[in-house]
Order: C-alpha cells, then sequence, then structure tokens
C-alpha cells in the first residue's frame, strides 16, 4: 500500500483521525512482452509478460501471473496495446480478477499490412483486484505477436491521485 517517499500527516480532534495532508505517491507500473509470442486463431490468449519497464510499487508480475495486481483502492488508467503481422481481425481485452472486462476490437478488409491497437480506458479497482491483457487474432492460424517497440503487447496501469 505504501511507496518509498509517501508522506501523510493525520490530525485528530480528540476522538477522530483526519488526514490533514495527503502526499501518497501513485502506483505505476509497465509491463510488456519484447519476444514473440505465438497466438493461436481465433482462442483469447492471454500475454505472457517478459519485461518490466517500470514499478514503483511492486504491482507487476511478469513471473508468475502475468499481471499486475492492485495494492491500494482508487482509480486508475489502464492502457494496453497490441499489434500483429497480417491478421483479417485483432481485439485487445482487458480482464479484471480472471474475468473479461473491457474489449476492443479491430476488423480489417486488406490482409497483408500490419495492425496496431492501443486504447486506454480508466477503472475504479480495490485493492487485491488484478489486471491481465488478452488478444484475439484472426488470420486462419497460429501467429505471432510483434516484438518491435513500438508495437509490442503492453500493459501499464497508473493510479489516478
Amino acid at each position: 500500500m505504501w511507496v518509498a517517499g509517501d508522506v501523510l500527516i493525520l490530525e485528530s480532534d480528540g476522538s477522530n483521525w483526519f488526514a490533514y495532508y495527503d502526499g501518497l505517491i501513485s502506483h505505476q507500473a509497465r509491463i510488456t512482452r519484447t519476444a514473440a509470442q505465438t497466438i493461436t486463431n481465433n482462442t483469447a490468449t492471454k500475454i505472457a509478460f517478459d519485461t518490466e519497464d517500470y514499478d514503483n510499487a511492486g504491482i507487476g508480475d511478469i513471473v508468475t501471473n502475468d499481471r499486475i495486481d492492485i495494492l491500494r483502492a482508487g482509480r486508475y488508467n489502464v492502457n494496453v496495446q497490441y499489434g500483429e503481422t497480417s491478421p483479417t481481425e485483432i481485439s485487445c481485452r482487458i480482464y479484471l480478477n480472471g474475468a473479461l472486462n473491457k474489449i476492443v476490437q479491430h476488423n480489417t478488409i486488406s490482409t497483408g499490412t500490419s495492425k496496431f491497437m492501443n486504447f486506454t480506458t480508466v477503472l475504479d479497482l480495490a485493492a487485491t483486484d488484478y489486471v491481465e491483457l488478452y488478444v484475439v487474432q484472426v488470420t486462419g492460424g497460429n501467429a505471432n505477436t510483434n516484438n518491435n517497440a513500438y508495437d509490442r503487447p503492453l500493459l501499464a496501469v497508473s493510479e489516478i491521485r
């Protein structure tokens, strides 16, 4: 719940405590997939993240669960991105506590070109909630995620303070 550098000053009226000054630092983490991952055709596939770009509160979990764990209740910006070569359809899916929460889909008529999507949403999250990224591609066969710095799979969560 606390991050190094957090400051909270309390004041009491004799029977109750009140926050006099809230200098809590926003929890933030961004995890990415830098190596190509095979995505099965027309199947929601969880991204297996392998890199933590930043994490100031120890909320990114790329070792065991490939997700971001929320430690403090509040409102959060959640940003995801996904890119792939030659799909006819791709979608990003935000899962909250193991269940589908948000979905954005991109359909295309032409094939043979890379498709990329990035979207942000705001979620009210509780302590112990967790956020995951699943993707779907439709090419007629298995496909690999892009691993370029600008379009590889990404999940970022930032607390709004």
